[in-house]
């Protein structure tokens, strides 16, 4: 492969790791959301067995 061809991959290169990053950024996030709501359902759940008489 010379240099031009080289030139010529980089902006598909670069956009294919922004995409990486922001999937990757997207799927974190809704990782830590999914926790965040498991664990309030679960904390929902005990609350509300330990009110009842």
């Amino acid at each position: 492969m010379s240099i031009n061809e080289l030139w010529a991959h980089v902006p598909d290169i670069i956009l294919t790791a922004k995409l990486v990053s922001a999937l990757a950024t997207a799927g974190w996030a809704v990782g830590r959301l999914g926790q965040r709501v498991r664990r309030g359902k679960s904390a929902d759940r005990t609350t509300s067995t330990s009110d009842r008489p």
